[in-house]
């Protein structure tokens, strides 16, 4: 069991943008829960999407994998993702499977909401 089990929130930023955010630890429990949010967020027609993971300690790879399927999934019907994070740590478990090459990656939550700006007013 975790010491800080993830608490997965989700708030619409615009007819087909959301914020999804993490805080604690995402590990392989946690993945479902956040598989389950963006199913949810994908049913409500999103296809602009910001996963916020400033307050996430430590990604396990099958969270990773989540991610990375829903940015797939996004990418199929002309959405996109934007992920943010500042622990270094977080960023080396993203780069490891290669995720960031389908997400947008920042390193501040107001540049990533610049970001989803930008593609909802496209």
């Amino acid at each position: 069991m975790p010491i800080l089990d993830a608490r997965v929130s989700v708030s619409r930023f615009g007819p087909d943008s959301f914020v999804v955010a993490a805080d604690g630890d995402l590990d392989g429990d946690t993945a479902e829960r956040l598989r389950e949010t963006f199913a949810e967020v994908l049913e409500l027609g999103g296809r602009q999407l910001l996963v916020d993971l400033t307050g996430v300690s430590f990604t396990d790879p099958t969270a990773l994998q989540v991610i990375a399927h829903t940015a797939k999934t996004l990418r199929s019907r002309g959405g996109r993702i934007v992920l943010v994070t500042d622990d270094p740590r977080v960023t080396r478990a993203i780069e490891i499977p290669g995720i960031e090459r389908g997400v947008r990656v920042e390193s501040s939550l107001p540049e990533a909401v610049q970001q989803l700006v930008k593609w909802r007013d496209a």
